[in-house]
């Protein structure tokens, strides 16, 4: 299943379809609901209502995750002083190499979508799954994440456009939409 940072979290529900991830501290909670979608490929809904967490998550594959940014706002370190944000429209991709730490979410809230790729798994689930579409995941980590830290995409409507549509899609077909 879905690469999850390291805060006190508890399964609330699991099933052939997905696992619903409660979070808690001090400041508040949130909940991901998390699916996989093809071998080495995972969509998490994120929903958060807390000032901050404290990750101590640390990957043990080679990862690929692009995070989209629905409602909200997360400011995290991204190099040796100095911090990056993502916002309503903001899309991250990111190897999660840096995703050990404090974490704020300044309106204390945060919504959106994850979708994780493990790497080696993916490669080869990939050309499987979507024959006539092929997908670089290697291409694109080199392109927007050459080095250890984030890549932020501030809002565009393409971003937009292909991210929004996930927020709408009924529960009973999620799991199917989201191969699509």
């Amino acid at each position: 299943m879905p690469i999850l940072a390291g805060m006190q979290k508890a399964v609330v529900t699991e099933s052939d379809c997905c696992v619903i991830y409660q979070f808690r501290n001090e400041s508040g909670e949130g909940t991901i609901t998390a699916y996989e979608v093809f071998p080495g490929v995972s969509l998490a809904c994120n929903d958060f209502h807390m000032r901050y967490y404290d990750s101590s998550f640390r990957p043990d594959r080679e990862l690929l995750c692009i995070d989209h940014c629905r409602e909200g706002r997360l400011e995290y370190p991204a190099k040796e002083e100095a911090f990056s944000y993502v916002e309503a429209g903001d899309l991250k991709l990111d190897r999660r190499l840096t995703h050990t730490g404090h974490f704020e979410f300044p309106l204390s809230h945060y919504h959106g979508v994850t979708v994780s790729f493990d790497l080696e798994a993916a490669c080869r689930s990939l050309p499987l799954e979507l024959r006539d579409f092929p997908v670089d995941l290697r291409g694109l980590r080199d392109k927007y994440c050459k080095d250890i830290w984030p890549a932020v995409l501030h809002a565009t409507s393409s971003v937009e456009h292909i991210f929004g549509e996930l927020y709408a899609v009924p529960e009973k077909i999620k799991p199917h939409y989201f191969k699509v």
